[in-house]
């Protein structure tokens, strides 16, 4: 990997959840956690549903390689959208949440 060429990739991913967790959502916080080292980028949603305490994982992106791999969305619109439409080719995202089979019959890139 030649550095700085997935630059374009961290700045808008990190641009698209900025955005994503700057929505107000009830009671609920939501967190985005970078890790640069391990290029990870994660959306933590936290907070309290009557006397229970919810702590999970909503979004889970991960720049491997030259491809931006979506691990983890559990959101309603679909994370995957936002970064099409914020300029990241469909060959470049790869939905790492469905197995290998499923991903071959869509669009995006496979692996």
């Amino acid at each position: 990997m030649v550095p700085g060429t997935l630059t374009p990739y961290y700045t808008t991913v990190e641009s698209v959840l900025h955005a994503y967790i700057s929505r107000p959502y009830g009671q609920f916080q939501r967190k985005l956690v970078i890790d640069r080292d391990g290029n990870h980028f994660i959306v933590l949603l936290m907070g309290w549903q009557g006397y229970s305490y919810i702590h999970t994982c909503i979004i889970h992106i991960e720049v491997v390689g030259d491809k931006v791999w979506v691990q983890a969305d559990n959101t309603e619109a679909g994370i995957t959208y936002a970064l099409l439409d914020a300029g990241i080719p469909k060959e470049q995202i790869v939905l790492g949440f469905q197995s290998p089979f499923e991903r071959a019959l869509t669009e995006f890139a496979t692996g």
